[in-house]
């Protein structure tokens, strides 16, 4: 889970939460305030964000695991947000952060 986390702590991310939404949410920080929030997409969010139907979401989630050795045993969440980032900002995660596709 903390691997999601991180992945999920970047702008591309950041910028598409609802605030008013705080169902999946975790918090950062001593204080606790909004701004020490971060938005934890669920599947479905991510399928929202990728803007693809909910069928090629999962069949490019699906997909994705299958030809990838790499990404087998991982979450779909972690998967989802790998689909979302390269398909639409052109990026892949490095370990410790996106970087642009090369």
């Amino acid at each position: 889970m903390d691997t999601y986390i991180n992945m999920c702590d970047c702008p591309e991310i950041q910028n598409e939460w609802d605030k008013n939404d705080t169902d999946s949410v975790v918090s950062y920080g001593k204080d606790r305030t909004i701004d020490d929030w971060r938005w934890i997409p669920s599947q479905e969010e991510l399928q929202i964000l990728s803007s693809l139907s909910w069928y090629l979401f999962d069949k490019t989630c699906v997909t994705w695991a299958t030809v990838n050795p790499d990404y087998q045993n991982e979450s779909k969440e972690i998967v989802g947000i790998r689909v979302v980032m390269y398909t639409l900002h052109k990026k892949q995660w490095n370990g410790s952060e996106w970087i642009p596709k090369t």
